[in-house]
């Protein structure tokens, strides 16, 4: 319940406080996916090996950050065009 309970705290500050930051963005929702995985584990009591929460951990942060910052790599670079991240 804790686990759940945690989820819902951070889900709520991040729709209401942190999607407009940057760097924060990337780090909450990757730790979300991670909490995901967490809580899976929680519920079905299956034991979990360090690997794979760095594994996953590492994995949801470089597809948070790929999803944050393709809109600045798709910008041609002399246009002047500003994309609101």
């Amino acid at each position: 319940m804790a686990l759940l309970a945690l989820y819902v705290g951070l889900t709520r500050a991040y729709s209401v406080h942190f999607k407009r930051l940057a760097v924060i963005h990337v780090i909450l929702v990757a730790g979300l996916y991670t909490l995901r995985v967490i809580a899976g584990v929680a519920a079905t009591g299956v034991r979990v090996s360090t690997r794979i929460l760095a594994f996953s951990m590492f994995l949801f942060l470089g597809l948070t950050s790929l999803m944050r910052f393709s809109p600045v790599l798709a910008l041609d670079v002399g246009s002047e065009e500003v994309v609101a991240l």
